[in-house]
């Protein structure tokens, strides 16, 4: 067979081999229009596996577009007729002394993918990466976190690459729902009950609350000065300072909703206080699943309970919706998603490093990381002290 360069031309081509039954071309793309290029063959892979809306191609370019200190790597492989088999879009950036790469949307995805369509054509594209990654030439680090557990080309990775393991991720509370589509047939009685008389509170004090499911792209955007006001108010009360102002994430938050708002899968849930925007619910609908990505109160009005109100009124929205299935409160398990969900989704992540050195490395940092994240966890003076050293745990963090 003779090799052919895909159509998406900005790439490398690595190998061509033949699975039973069809040839497959592996190539790696590096251009930063590589997704476009791909188009409708990456989103059909993605629809196909069924990659959710944080692993697949608007949000993924989204973060391309803002995280420009990240190179695209990406690997593809494809069958006889041009169709993508799988893929592996993942991203580059070199330091001084070594290469990280992540999945493309790597920190703000809860949730990343290597689709792959079959069994056969993940391990071809595990060959391809592994390929990919030797010629760098140069020490390498490979993080992909928060990945499904069934995912095919992740175990397929952890076989090729000597340097590796996968270990478990941060879990995500779930909600299937039930045949009664009403809020009180799927939250905690105590959930119940907190509400109720928060709703009774808000009353007695004379104050008008006022709940909006908001959609459309006008209607995102009319409000989105109110949300960032209350997001940063929060981050900061909780840890100091808050996403919103740092010069890539900021961008990349309001361009993300922005973006997803113009495909219809934007959920705003929005509590007023007075007319006053006191908690907002922001929630993305991925075919049958409505998936909260990001929540937060006015800290001068948290003693109403407008947190827990509007997360409320969100999940209403969602059961009110007969073609909506499920919903995930995504990665972390704070005790607010653990009266509103029936069961943890447990993702993994996959570590791996070029050479044994850099392996040992990666291992004590870890190891370091555990020990300090236990003893934060356990609170008392030393818990409060690694908490305030929280920095420290991110650096150890970024080596993994």
């Amino acid at each position: 067979m003779t090799p052919q360069v895909s159509a998406c031309t900005p790439g490398l081509l690595l190998h061509v081999t033949t699975l039973p039954h069809a040839p497959v071309l592996t190539t790696v793309l590096t251009g930063r229009d590589t997704l476009a290029a791909l188009g409708p063959r990456l989103d059909d892979l993605q629809e196909s596996t069924r990659c959710p809306v944080t692993a697949r191609r608007a949000w993924q370019q989204t973060w391309l577009d803002h995280f420009t200190a990240w190179s695209p790597l990406v690997v593809v492989v494809e069958g006889h007729d041009g169709d993508l088999r799988a893929a592996a879009p993942l991203a580059v950036r070199s330091g001084r002394v070594q290469a990280r790469v992540v999945p493309i949307g790597h920190g703000p995805s809860d949730e990343v993918r290597l689709p792959a369509r079959d069994n056969a054509s993940a391990r071809e594209l595990a060959t391809a990466v592994s390929d990919a990654l030797t010629a760098l030439r140069r020490p390498w680090l490979l993080v992909a976190r928060q990945v499904d557990p069934d995912d095919a080309a992740v175990h397929a990775l952890a076989e090729v690459l000597r340097w590796s393991e996968i270990t478990p991720g941060e879990a995500a509370p779930r909600l299937a729902f039930q045949p009664d589509r009403s809020v009180r047939a799927h939250v905690s009685r105590n959930h119940h009950q907190q509400v109720r008389r928060m709703r009774n509170r808000v009353t007695r004090d004379g104050h008008a609350l006022e709940l909006a499911q908001l959609r459309t792209p006008e209607q995102v955007r009319e409000v989105w000065p109110e949300v960032t006001r209350v997001c940063r108010a929060r981050d900061v009360q909780l840890r100091g300072s808050s996403a919103l102002d740092d010069p890539t994430d900021g961008p990349f938050f309001r361009d993300l909703v922005g973006r997803l708002a113009e495909r219809g899968e934007v959920r705003l849930t929005t509590l007023r206080l007075d007319g006053a925007l006191a908690a907002y619910v922001l929630s993305f609908q991925d075919g049958p699943v409505r998936r909260m990505w990001n929540c937060r109160l006015d800290p001068a009005l948290q003693d109403y309970g407008v947190g827990r109100i509007a997360n409320d009124a969100g999940l209403e929205d969602a059961l009110a919706d007969p073609a909506c299935s499920s919903y995930d409160w995504m990665r972390g398990e704070e005790p607010y998603k653990a009266s509103m969900s029936d069961h943890l989704f447990r993702p993994v992540d996959l570590t791996a490093a070029s050479h044994r050195p850099l392996w040992g490395v990666v291992q004590a940092a870890a190891g370091t990381r555990t020990r300090l994240r236990d003893v934060r966890d356990g609170g008392g003076r030393a818990g409060r002290a690694v908490a305030a050293a929280q920095p420290a745990l991110q650096r150890l963090d970024r080596l993994r």
